[in-house]
């Protein structure tokens, strides 16, 4: 039985050490570089990025389901990225979760922009905001690790 036991927790340490997620070993720039390219960070940032265009571009347009339909592409690319913290340096977690949370919220004001006006006005203030923090997430990215994860031309 004491047989059972130490091989049950030696697979148990090991099972848990395989869920740390990418980049649990190494030097924290290390670590932040395997969990970028593990997770496609940059893909997914640019991903909302280009939603936040498109979200214009409907809402320039005045087309009420060209509205619904960007806004909810956009907040469900900020959740499927959400779903990837936390990242292995806590600031460019919270940065990150705070933008994909402001990307989250300008969706839910650009559902009813077209009808509320001040709800427009709010939409661009947390498009704006999580425009801010993707790029100071990028700047400590790219400042520790090297990779860019926003696109040559990241805002409109």
């Amino acid at each position: 039985m004491r047989r059972g036991v130490i091989i049950l927790l030696g697979l148990s340490a090991f099972a848990l050490s395989a869920c740390s997620g990418a980049g649990s070993s190494g030097t924290p720039s290390q670590q932040l570089h395997t969990w970028v390219a593990g997770t496609g960070l940059r893909a997914s940032t640019t991903a909302i990025l280009t939603d936040m265009a498109h979200v214009n571009a409907a809402l320039g347009s005045q087309q009420p389901n060209a509205v619904q339909t960007t806004c909810s592409v956009m907040a469900n690319d900020a959740d499927a990225a959400n779903s990837n913290l936390p990242s292995p340096n806590e600031q460019v977690s919270t940065l990150l979760s705070d933008a994909y949370s402001q990307v989250g919220i300008a969706a839910n004001d650009c559902f009813i922009a077209l009808k509320v006006p001040a709800n427009l006005t709010a939409y661009r203030a947390h498009e704006s905001q999580a425009r801010g923090l993707f790029a100071e997430a990028a700047t400590i990215i790219e400042a520790q690790t090297g990779q860019r994860i926003l696109p040559a031309v990241a805002t409109p």
